[in-house]
């Protein structure tokens, strides 16, 4: 069996985050607690717990004024799902990717981000 296509498993991502039935539902403390913890643990003043849908990144929870959603092309977060592993970015500035990317043109103190997708979505914490 050849191995599947970028194509098929972000339609097989969508598919599984789809039957979750988790974007646009109400907040639960549950995922409040673990984007304060990520915060905590990173030491960082944001933190979310993101989902990625066709056209957007939703925030399930976040800590520290970060937007409920934005368009997906404004997102990090697209890097990380492709990767499929943790994606550091020690300096986004410094980073060719994202230098001139909206979400740190806009952030001048924005320095660094952790990026951990999963087959859903994402959890991150910004320095």
């Amino acid at each position: 069996m050849a191995p599947a296509t970028d194509l098929e498993r972000e339609g097989a991502r969508l598919a599984a985050l789809q039957s979750c039935a988790i974007v646009d539902t109400y907040p639960e403390s549950d995922f409040d607690d673990l984007a304060a913890v990520a915060a905590t643990i990173a030491e960082a003043p944001h933190a979310a717990i993101a989902f990625i849908d066709e056209t957007r990144w939703w925030a399930k929870a976040r800590v520290g004024g970060m937007p409920e959603e934005m368009p997906r092309e404004h997102s990090l977060c697209s890097q990380a799902i492709q990767r499929g592993e943790p994606l550091i970015l020690n300096d986004v500035h410094a980073d060719p990717r994202f230098a001139v990317h909206p979400a740190v043109e806009h952030n001048p103190d924005r320095k660094s981000t952790r990026l951990n997708s999963s087959h859903l979505g994402i959890s991150y914490a910004v320095f």
